[in-house]
């Protein structure tokens, strides 16, 4: 059984919609390097049960956005108002479903931005907004783009298939990113450990058929980890981080869209090997030799197997080595760091 690749798995979730492509809005580029840059951020992400929406903010603070909206120093959601105060040349609108108030993933409903439609009226400001799970909000997502004049979008997931699930969006004016760690809550790397496999994560036979059918079925040799719930009630990264450096081998499937999820990263960054079914054109910079990819359709009892010999074989330097290059990689400085260029580079070669 072969992995599915990505174009694979397209043709067998048809999931977009009928919509169309936003038009391209116009952009007034000034021939200098861009000033004032900010980020309509959510402070409710400093206690959010996974601090990665956390750290995207801030590896862009470092690499010199100015964080807005409510809790921040420009401590309001009333986007003109921001724009006023800071007068910036590009504005980066954190993912809308995390702070409408509509929205069942928002989890706090007064981090709110209001009139920003505000976005749209200058076509100097260089406009861009995080879309992560592209399958959600398709309609609400489409409508917000053109209200906002949106440039660009910051994307996690394989350009193919955030297009195929977002139609809306336009794929040319992408700026990818990655998920990211923080190396200073990695715990100290396990050279003795001796459990074998762990698989964690939510259930669902709709976006994540294989993970379900594994944690439905009886495993010898891989313990199960079910998924603490979305809260903004304190990260609990560290405390996932440190249950992960206890074991040789993690199950970490992807959803049927083929996401490359965090859990992959964080896994590989605490030494265990990995086993999952990210499509094999979905590679991951620096780690992909320490992933073993498997079909989403291998019995239950198989990938069991397969986690006992992959453990037996685990080499604690091989997996120092990979651990070396995730953090080095994945460093959420380092991704602001070069998502800002990213941004700074499309913004002085953007055509509609």
């Amino acid at each position: 059984m072969s992995v599915p690749t990505i174009a694979e798995r397209i043709a067998a979730y048809r999931t977009g919609g009928g919509r169309k492509e936003v038009p391209a809005p116009r952009y007034v580029r000034r021939d200098r390097p861009a000033k004032g840059k900010i980020f309509l951020a959510i402070k409710q992400f400093a206690q959010h049960m996974s601090n990665e929406g956390w750290q995207l903010q801030t590896g862009l603070e470092a690499a010199g956005y100015q964080l807005c909206g409510r809790g921040f120093d420009i401590a309001t959601g009333h986007v003109p108002k921001i724009l006023a105060q800071t007068r910036p040349d590009v504005a980066v609108l954190q993912d809308k479903r995390e702070w409408d108030p509509k929205n069942p993933a928002c989890l706090r409903k007064n981090e709110a931005f209001e009139h920003y439609s505000a976005l749209g009226k200058r076509d100097d400001l260089f406009r861009l907004t995080v879309l992560k799970d592209a399958q959600h909000n398709v309609d609400d997502n489409a409508r917000t783009a053109e209200v906002c004049k949106i440039h660009a979008w910051i994307v996690y997931y394989h350009p193919e298939m955030v297009q195929h699930l977002a139609p809306y969006s336009r794929k040319r004016h992408y700026v990818r990113t990655w998920h990211s760690l923080d190396p200073d809550q990695l715990p100290e790397f396990d050279h003795a450990r001796i459990k074998t496999a762990l698989l964690s994560g939510a259930t669902s036979k709709i976006a994540y058929p294989l993970r379900t059918r594994l944690f439905e079925a009886p495993l010898k040799y891989t313990q199960k980890l079910l998924h603490p719930g979305y809260h903004a009630n304190g990260s609990a990264t560290e405390s996932y981080l440190k249950t992960l450096n206890q074991f040789r081998v993690a199950v970490c499937t992807c959803s049927v869209y083929g996401y490359a999820l965090r859990k992959i990263i964080e896994a590989t960054a605490c030494g265990c090997r990995v086993v999952t079914d990210l499509p094999p054109d979905e590679t991951l910079p620096e780690i992909d030799g320490n992933l073993i990819r498997i079909s989403s359709d291998t019995p239950a009892d198989t990938v069991d197997e397969l986690c006992r010999l992959a453990a037996a074989e685990w080499d604690a330097e091989q997996q120092l080595e990979y651990r070396r290059r995730a953090v080095l990689f994945y460093n959420y400085r380092r991704r602001g760091k070069e998502l800002a260029e990213a941004i700074e580079a499309l913004r002085q070669t953007y055509s509609a």
